[in-house]
This record gives C-alpha cells, sequence and structure tokens, in this order.
C-alpha cells in the first residue's frame, strides 16, 4: 500500500467528534473549532542527516508544520508541541539553544511534548497549533478556469539534497534544503482574501502536490512551460532543469489558485510578493499536465516523492 492510499484510508477514521465545518485528514492541517493543527514527523538517515547539525534539522522540522498552516492561510500565534527520541548521541543542551533559536524565528510557544530513549537513531515529531483565517484554504475547491500561481522558484531543495546525498559535485551548499523558510505572511494574505479558490504547500514535488488540488477538487490543472524561470538552475550546468522544478519536495513554497474574475484585484498584491509567480490555470478533466513550448502535454501528476 501506498502512502497517499494509507492516508486514504486513515481518512474514514473521522467517526466520532468531527462537527459541520471541521476537518480531519486529508488536508495541510485539521481544523478544529478556530484552531488550525498540523504534525510532522522526521526520523535520521531517512529525513536527515546527523551531520547536518541540530540547528539545520530543527530549522526542517519547524518549517515544515508552519508551512502547513500558511497552506490553509492560517496565522499566529502558533504553539508547538514536540517529541523526541534520541539514541544519546545529542548534546541537550546545544539541543535547547537551537530548538530556541528556530522557535524565535517563528514566534512559536513551545506548549508540551515528549521524550524518550532510542536504541538507535533519533526521532522527532512537531504538533503545531495555529489559527484559522477569515478564509479557510483547501484542496477541494479549486474550479475551473481558476488562474494557477506559485509563490516563488523551486528546485534546488533538490539539488541540495543530491549534493548532501553526493550525487552531484554542484557548488549549491549541501545544507540549503534544510533552511527553506515558510509562506507565513503570504499564507496570511490569501487567507484573507474570498477569492482564493486552493491552497497547497510543495513538501513532496509540485507535480505531486498539484495532483492533491486535483483529484480532491476534481479538476485538471494545466502548468504552462513558458511561465517558467529557469536561470537560478541554469548556472549549475543541469541538463534538465524543468524536471527540478517539477519534482523538488521541501520547499515549502505555496501553490495557489484565484478565481480569474478577481486576477486584476490580486495583482496589486505584487509588489509586496514579487517573487509570486503565474504557473498555468484550471480545466475540466483529472490530472496535472504540462504544457510544454511545443503545445504538447505531459502528465505531471507523479513528480515528486511519496514516503511509503
Amino acid at each position: 500500500m501506498k502512502e497517499f492510499e494509507f492516508i486514504k484510508k486513515l481518512s474514514d477514521l473521522n467517526r466520532y467528534h468531527l462537527t459541520d465545518g471541521e476537518l480531519g485528514i486529508g488536508d495541510d492541517a485539521a481544523l478544529l473549532g478556530e484552531l488550525l493543527i498540523a504534525k510532522d514527523v522526521i526520523v535520521s538517515d531517512v529525513h536527515f542527516k546527523r551531520e547536518a547539525g541540530l540547528r539545520n534539522i530543527l530549522f526542517k522540522l519547524i518549517t515544515s508544520n508552519v508551512s502547513d498552516i500558511a497552506a490553509m492561510g492560517g496565522t499566529p500565534p502558533f504553539y508547538a508541541l514536540l517529541g523526541l527520541s534520541s539514541d544519546g548521541s545529542i548534546n541537550l543542551e546545544n539541543f535547547i539553544n537551537d530548538l530556541k533559536y528556530v522557535l524565535d524565528y517563528y514566534k512559536i510557544d513551545l506548549i508540551g511534548g515528549d521524550t524518550t530513549g532510542s536504541i538507535c537513531g533519533i526521532f522527532m515529531s512537531l504538533t503545531i497549533i495555529g489559527r484559522k483565517n477569515k478564509f479557510l484554504l483547501k484542496r477541494t475547491t479549486a474550479r475551473s478556469g481558476d488562474i494557477l500561481f506559485l509563490s516563488r522558484p523551486v528546485g534546488l531543495s533538490k539539488l541540495s539534497l543530491e549534493k548532501e546525498l553526493g550525487l552531484v559535485q554542484h557548488s549549491i551548499h549541501h545544507h540549503y534544503h534544510y533552511n527553506q523558510k515558510a509562506e507565513v505572511a503570504l499564507g496570511g494574505l490569501l487567507g484573507s482574501l474570498h477569492y482564493v479558490t486552493s491552497c497547497i504547500d510543495i513538501s513532496d514535488g509540485l507535480g505531486r502536490d498539484l495532483s492533491h488540488i486535483s483529484e480532491d477538487s476534481k479538476v485538471k490543472i494545466i502548468v504552462d512551460e513558458k511561465y517558467f524561470d529557469t536561470s537560478h538552475l541554469e548556472k549549475f550546468n543541469i541538463k534538465n532543469p524543468l524536471d527540478y522544478i517539477l519534482s523538488s519536495g521541501e520547499e515549502y513554497a505555496l501553490a495557489f489558485t484565484i478565481d480569474k474574475n478577481y486576477l486584476s484585484e490580486f495583482e496589486i498584491y505584487l509588489n509586496q510578493f514579487p517573487d509570486i509567480l503565474k504557473i498555468g490555470f484550471i480545466t475540466d478533466g483529472e490530472g496535472v499536465f504540462l504544457r510544454k513550448k511545443d503545445n504538447s502535454m505531459v502528465e505531471i501528476s507523479r513528480y515528486g516523492y511519496e514516503h511509503l
């Protein structure tokens, strides 16, 4: 059973207490009343190398959670619960100092959690709590005709990870991918606008993550090659830079859709967020497709990473 099939089966376990308007499994975060709640887990030698250092590892863990709240249009204040299982190789004083650094970056209060020993390896989990905004952004509400945007260029996280794993020797720093930032300010803006119709953060790859919007909203997504600037990747002499844009995970950029009737109204915010890119549109049908410069279509629904 693959990861996303497993998650869909788990979503059937919302059976007792959720009320109308609340959300369980199936989006970037759960909604209980006015609270948005998300959780991530990372494991040594699967999600991180110990040599990356505690600060980098914690930054990655906390950013992935904050990004889930941003993808729902959520806002601070943020609260967190931390789980740590260690084999004794962590200097706990350094851990506290590095944790404080990351919590301070996102202005998060740590309110609880659990610790335990491990026979082998390091395991961390984080649960984050944020606030619902004026409007809740979901994966199920994109509509035919909507315009698709991406909050910033992507692709370098995958290249950095390949450098860390020794697969490439490009000049990018091998720890770059640990330090991507969550789009807190943009998520807060999008959650305040009634014409934002869907949103997701790029954690598994653009193609793979857009497939969730496609499946849940029952729409077809067209990503247009002509909108992408690949210069930030071309300087590394990559043969197929567009493949990195479509498949790079742990970017924590936001992909979101706007009602086409409000496009000019939304464009006034582009001065505030100059890295936002228009990358495509929504139409009737199913799947995620790249329209190439020669107008041919390539399905990209599986461009990205699946964890199980």
